[in-house]
């Protein structure tokens, strides 16, 4: 699977739950040099992070929002290839032939972007091809659809269908952790759950991403203020601690610029 809109969306939540990133963003606004140089000297990715990403702290996560349609048009290059102008590879009526390039070319919102993309695209062509003359002595076959540089950022890993299934997961599990509120003083906290209680939570959950679904001693306890304590729940409790570890992981390795990587 390649990166979307959505799944971009995660790597920006991993990203903004780090800690580290979260403080080099506030000294590098506030300007404490001190600070900055120590952070740079622990990872070393890190100000090119910045430079990148900038202060994620108030960037909504979701696809959808305008905060993150916002953030990501002046870095969807980072993270998309440019496909707005393609090679044209099967055509009825055409034939292709050295020297030659038939291109589908969009009309952007203005006669400069149109030109600029186009400008852009010529010259990667030329780029390529290394000298102007060879265009009449070297046929463009498919090799045009790869002129294009990668993004600089793309998903670490072979991102299946096994990677998506333990990356929420952990997401789930974390969302699980904040679920237990308590009135104190006449406030409302909210305080984590325990492996025993996100198990529970998830049963009562249907579309967890565990599979699991509430035994007949789980309705039971329930019924008198317990939890089932069984074998299973002790499995069940060691995946809800592999998804913790998880989570942990994903959020550690974005300040080195990857993700999903949960070492």
């Amino acid at each position: 699977m390649s990166l979307t809109h959505e799944v971009l969306g995660k790597w920006l939540y991993f990203f903004q739950q780090n800690a580290d990133y979260q403080e080099y963003s506030k000294a590098k606004q506030s300007g404490d040099v001190a600070a900055c140089l120590q952070f740079e000297g622990k990872f070393e990715r890190i100000s090119e992070l910045y430079a990148d990403w900038g202060d994620i702290s108030t960037i909504g996560n979701d696809a959808d929002s305008a905060s993150f349609k916002h953030w990501l048009a002046r870095r969807r290059h980072l993270f998309f290839q440019d496909e707005s102008i393609q090679w044209v590879a099967n055509s009825n009526n055409y034939e292709h032939i050295a020297g030659h390039l038939l291109l589908d070319i969009p009309l952007l919102e203005s006669k400069e972007k149109t030109l600029e993309a186009f400008q852009l695209y010529i010259a990667r062509v030329y780029k390529y091809l290394g000298q102007e003359h060879q265009t009449h002595r070297n046929p463009l076959t498919k090799v045009v659809t790869q002129l294009l540089p990668p993004p600089k950022y793309s998903l670490h890993g072979e991102f299946n269908t096994a990677t998506q299934g333990r990356l929420q997961k952990a997401l789930f599990t974390r969302y699980c952790l904040d679920q237990k509120i308590i009135l104190k003083d006449g406030q409302l906290y909210t305080h984590f759950l325990s492996t025993s209680e996100i198990v529970d939570y998830a049963k009562r959950y249907p579309e967890n991403p565990f599979g699991w679904t509430s035994t007949e001693d789980d309705i039971k306890a329930r019924k008198n203020g317990k939890l089932v304590k069984t074998v299973l729940v002790d499995a069940e409790r060691v995946q809800i601690k592999r998804s913790i570890k998880d989570f942990e992981g994903y959020v550690r390795n974005t300040v080195y610029g990857r993700f999903p990587d949960n070492r």
